[in-house]
């Protein structure tokens, strides 16, 4: 399967690799050591629908060893808590991506490392405050790159919804789409009005619909993600 490679820019002694399952390794040196309880479900909601052959990024802290950021594909955030027979369980939310940023624990000699995901939230990860940093980002994740001074102030993702930056580090809830000026959308439908020449409407990859209202203006006909048209 398809593997994700970063180099620790302090120490290219220290590698990250990120694969499927989704399994993660620190390498230090020339021994590799797997890390334990990264959230599980980062490519997929299901084995049977992992998506990390098409989505699938990660990125070591340029100055700390021990932080570094996964994405993956999509997942319900925003989700509304819900009591059900003494159990909390949640419901709703909206389609975000899997984006999270680990804190290693443990030291190269002692086995396996750790993270600071909270594995009580296995069902529901994106609830992990102290881990997920994917709401206000769009679905499916492809690149991500620490930037900026000093080292690793900013945080750039490259998604299906174009570039998304932070410039607190990568913090929950900090991060801008920067995609003013990019000619960057996929259309996959398009439909003209029957008795007149001017509205037109194209179906997009993964940012719905949008209208042309003006000789270079288009507005958003579908509220949200997904694909437009069909």
């Amino acid at each position: 399967g398809r593997l994700g490679i970063s180099v620790h820019k302090k120490d290219p002694s220290i590698l990250y690799v990120l694969g499927k399952g989704p399994r993660l390794w620190r390498i230090d040196g020339k021994t590799a050591r797997k890390v334990r309880n990264i959230p599980p479900l980062l490519f997929g909601t299901t084995p049977e629908k992992d998506q990390s052959h098409y989505d699938l990024a990660v990125s070591a802290h340029p100055d700390k060893p021990d932080e570094v950021i996964v994405g993956g594909s999509a997942i319900l955030s925003e989700r509304t808590p819900k009591i059900v027979n003494g159990k909390t369980t949640y419901e709703d939310g909206i389609w975000s991506a899997c984006l999270y940023r680990l804190t290693i624990t443990g030291t190269p000699g002692d086995g396996e490392f750790g993270c600071n995901f909270d594995q009580t939230l296995k069902e529901f990860p994106s609830v992990d405050e102290n881990t997920y940093i994917g709401s206000n980002v769009h679905a499916d994740v492809h690149v991500v790159r620490y930037a900026g001074n000093p080292a690793g102030a900013h945080v750039w993702v490259g998604c299906d919804g174009g570039i998304y930056r932070s410039a607190q580090g990568g913090g929950a809830y900090t991060f801008i789409a920067r995609n003013n000026g990019l000619a960057v959308v996929e259309a996959g439908y398009i439909a003209n009005h029957p008795t007149s020449d001017g509205p037109v409407i194209i179906g997009t990859h993964d940012n719905g619909a949008i209208r042309r209202v003006g000789h270079t203006v288009w507005r958003h006909r579908v509220v949200g993600g997904g694909d437009g048209g069909g």
